[in-house]
């Protein structure tokens, strides 16, 4: 089994000067767990941190819930609570779903187009 692999993402394009392009969709799975982490690109940081994506609580769509630089990154997203581990870049977190009125949008924030609702 792949640790890492890169695809397409169906869902999101990147405007490109000979018109749009499939973004990258990065799947890391865990390989004690085969938990699988889904990721996609910061664009207000190219190649120095990602977005890792999951269900919103409020309608289940698949959104960025975290900006993911280093590993540490990611624990602190997936324990808070422990000592040091408050996720700050969580609460600049672009936000897709419908359930959430006020959210400035995916697009506004990271430039990218939105093509369909994960669900």
């Amino acid at each position: 089994m792949d640790a890492v692999l890169v695809t397409d993402d169906p869902h999101r394009t990147y405007p490109t000067r000979t018109g749009p392009v499939p973004g990258d969709l990065i799947t890391v799975t865990d390989p004690l767990t085969a938990h699988p982490w889904r990721f996609i690109p910061d664009n207000a940081t190219p190649g120095q941190s990602w977005w890792l994506l999951d269900r919103c609580p409020g309608c289940a769509t698949e959104v960025p819930v975290a900006r993911v630089a280093t590993l540490a990154d990611l624990g602190d997203h997936l324990d808070p609570n422990r000592p040091g581990g408050a996720n700050r870049k969580s609460a600049e977190r672009p936000t897709e779903c419908a359930c959430s009125p006020s959210s400035p949008g995916e697009a506004a924030v990271r430039g990218v187009a939105r093509n369909a609702t994960v669900r």
